[in-house]
């Protein structure tokens, strides 16, 4: 039977169900699409920190790099300088004459004599020694009697010349020949290259940080004296001696081994509130009279 024929509330009918039937179908396509956003709103935070994850090693190589030639610039500054204020201490410094002592052959020593004994006042002279008959060989003629022999006269011994007696000062020189053959101390060969006053120490590249001519207390309560020393001969030391106000606060030494382009070292000290003013840091050298190798100073404020 054609729709034609078919009631109008059946029509109406037919008409409702087929209009259902295509609000389904199309309620299946935007469920996919809600499904696929729900996924994307899980996904997206994931995603993001892998991002950020990878970024972030990308970002660390390319530092990596840039801070290796920075380092390798200001490095090759440093060496630089260095060198040159090695060199043109050197330059200053007089040169070094080595002597080497030449062998020579030792004189023939003659034997002492033996001293005549010296007669002391108000005792006897002893009596001259007697001379010693030098005795000779004597040939006897065959046939000559037995006592009838001339012997030559007997030759007397040379006499020794007095001794001439002791001065006073050689008893003297006798008491204490090690004061005598004592060598002279040698005098130091350090030379200051650098010496500065810095807030801190870096000790990996054994560098001053925060160097300054002025340093506040309230901030700063240790300074440090960074020096860099010249020794062309073997190990020695220096003495930093800090001083506030004219006194002597301190006085330590450092090593200073051997080395042509710098030795490095510090020493440090603590600033006070009741310290404030004008603090002096000298260098000494290690000498018997100890002579100053290098001065600064700094406020403390």
């Amino acid at each position: 039977m054609s729709p034609r024929g078919l009631p109008l509330a059946a029509a109406l009918s037919l008409l409702l169900v087929l209009v259902a039937c295509g609000k389904s179908g199309d309620d299946a396509g935007p469920s996919r699409e809600v499904i696929k956003f729900e996924l994307r709103k899980e996904l997206r935070p994931e995603l993001k920190r892998e991002l950020k994850t990878e970024l972030k090693q990308e970002l660390r190589v390319e530092l990596k790099a840039e801070l290796k030639g920075e380092l390798k610039a200001e490095l090759k500054h440093e060496i630089i300088a260095d060198f040159r204020a090695a060199r043109g201490a050197v330059a200053k410094a007089p040169a070094a004459v080595v002597v080497r002592p030449t062998v020579a052959s030792k004189p023939a020593v003659a034997a002492p004599a033996a001293a005549a004994p010296v007669a002391q006042p108000g005792q006897p002279q002893p009596a001259p020694p007697k001379p010693e008959v030098a005795a000779a060989a004597v040939q006897i003629p065959p046939g000559s009697p037995a006592g009838e022999i001339a012997l030559p006269a007997p030759t007397p011994a040379p006499t020794p010349p007095p001794a001439t007696p002791p001065t006073a000062a050689a008893p003297a020189a006798a008491k204490d020949p090690a004061a005598a053959a004592k060598p002279e101390a040698k005098a130091s060969e350090v030379v200051i290259l650098k010496l500065q006053v810095a807030k801190t120490i870096d000790r990996e590249k054994r560098l001053p940080v925060g160097v300054a001519k002025a340093f506040d207390v309230a901030q700063v309560n240790k300074v440090y004296a960074y020096v860099i020393a010249k020794n062309l001969a073997g190990d020695d030391k220096v003495t930093v001696e800090w001083s506030f106000g004219g006194n002597v606060v301190s006085r330590i030494q450092l090593r200073v081994g051997p080395s042509t382009l710098g030795w490095r070292t510090w020493s440090s000290a603590r600033l006070t509130p009741t310290r404030k003013g004008k603090w002096t840091v000298r260098i000494l050298s290690s000498d018997a009279k100890p002579k100053q190798l290098a001065q600064t100073a700094f406020l403390a404020r």
